[in-house]
């Protein structure tokens, strides 16, 4: 039997329901993850009621939890790439899971933070699994579809959290939307016996055998009878000669480091600004709690159609041609949105959902890019380590927006300066990449990269 690649092996056997189901049950995950940290922006005017808070204090209700995001997220990475893929999003759902269940039964300010910061930790850990074990399973002509689908499950998630919050926040209160935070630790149980280790990670690894169980499960899947594997048939790429945090820096791959940084922090910056302050901003100017909401689950809504539609266009223009696009449409919405938060109900109904919509399709085309530019060795660590840097900047754009808010800024002010990040974001994407990486296997990209 000819000896081949991993990817080679996937490619020709295509979309499966194998692939189909490591989609779904990621997924899934992905949008408990989406809900329990949505939940925050739509119980911030709740619970500064209750407690009394200023708009610098609400900005941090969800600033918080992006403090833990960028702790677990750094951190999984490297986890991920010791231990695997599966045992770090199981561990990292559990840990979300049972810390939204404490903060429950927060009594203050201060308790409500330690808890959302360790929640966030595990969430922080959950999101770049996901994308890994996507980036790694799917075949190469719809690799940065199925990462953008990835994300689309979180979205859905959030505007789960939103309808959530409109039917069921007013009646019970505040605190029900963190008790049912906790039911994904069930699910932590679910993913354990469905889904597998990433074969990639365990080829890697020097785990052939167990590699080789799951590529026949991949033929029965579909609908061929498995072949004869052999360890000496799956080929091994050539080592990487740094690996870790220090592989990020070495030679072949640190312009794309950096570049895939600043690209994170000031997308997100921009996009959980926009997240945590719009059902606020909106109740600011004179929307009922409803009208609000509604046009924020609106908005996500269409981030969700955008992300799928990122997905599809990335692998038709290529990454690079589609994030430019994307960016200059995320520039015009926020120009948009300026110009519509003083015109009426209408206008800002279709400014939140062309923002949204926006905002999102120019995160999403950037997100294959990092599992594409980074071998298995440390892909999970790369991924991981993006994400956090992207909340790092996400963990300063709620606060800031409180400040911004607090010194009397109107909010049509506010959204033309997002101009700023959203044009250095795009600008850091040039020195990235030096080849275009859609239709390339992982292999051969990290070949390419010796």
């Amino acid at each position: 039997m000819k000896a081949q690649y991993l990817s080679e092996i996937m490619d020709d056997l295509g979309v499966s329901k194998f692939t189909v189901k490591v989609l779904l049950v990621v997924g899934v995950a992905m949008a408990f993850d989406g809900f329990d940290y949505m939940i925050v922006s739509y119980t911030m005017p709740q619970i500064a009621a209750e407690w009394g808070l200023d708009s610098v204090q609400m900005g941090g209700l969800s600033s918080w939890s992006l403090l833990g995001l960028v702790i677990g997220g750094s951190l999984s990475g490297i986890v991920a790439d010791h231990v695997g893929r599966k045992k770090t999003l199981i561990g990292s759902t559990v840990l979300y899971s049972l810390l939204s269940v404490l903060t429950f039964f927060s009594t203050g300010y201060g308790m409500f933070a330690v808890c959302r910061v360790l929640t966030g930790a595990g969430l922080g850990a959950c999101i770049p699994m996901a994308n890994t074990i996507n980036s790694e399973y799917a075949p190469t002509k719809v690799r940065g579809l199925f990462v953008a689908l990835g994300m689309a499950f979180m979205i859905l998630g959030q505007i789960l959290a939103g309808v959530f919050a409109v039917f069921v926040v007013p009646v019970f209160g505040w605190r029900v939307s963190y008790l049912l935070g906790g039911i994904p630790v069930f699910y932590a149980v679910a993913i354990h016996f469905v889904l597998p280790e990433s074969a990639l990670w365990l080829v890697v690894k020097n785990r052939k055998d167990e590699a080789i169980a799951i590529v026949a499960s991949m033929e029965r899947s579909a609908g061929i009878v498995p072949r004869d594997w052999r360890p000496d048939d799956i080929l091994v790429p050539p080592p990487a000669p740094t690996v870790g945090v220090k592989g990020l820096f070495s030679r072949p791959y640190v312009f794309a480091t950096v570049g895939l940084w600043v690209n994170a922090f000031f997308i997100a910056a921009v996009m959980y600004g926009i997240n945590a302050w719009t059902p606020s901003m909106l109740l600011i100017a004179g929307f009922d709690v409803s009208s609000s909401y509604g046009f924020t689950i609106a908005q996500n809504f269409a981030a969700l159609v955008a992300t799928c539609l990122a997905g599809m266009m990335i692998e038709r223009t290529g990454r690079i041609k589609g994030a430019f696009f994307a960016f200059a449409l995320a520039i015009l919405s926020c120009v948009a949105m300026s110009f519509a938060l003083g015109a009426g109900h209408a206008a800002i109904f279709a400014g939140c959902v062309f923002l949204g919509f926006s905002v999102n399709f120019a995160i999403t085309c950037p997100k294959s890019l990092t599992p594409e530019l980074f071998p298995t060795e440390f892909r999970g660590t790369a991924i991981a380590f993006t994400a956090a840097v992207g909340r790092i900047g996400g963990f300063c754009a709620p606060l800031a927006f409180g400040v911004a808010v607090g010194a009397g800024m109107p909010f049509g002010q506010l959204m033309l300066l997002l101009v700023v990040p959203l044009a250095l974001a795009v600008l850091a994407l040039a020195p990235c990449v030096r080849k275009e990486t859609k239709g390339v296997s992982l292999e051969e990209l990290h070949g390419a990269a010796r």
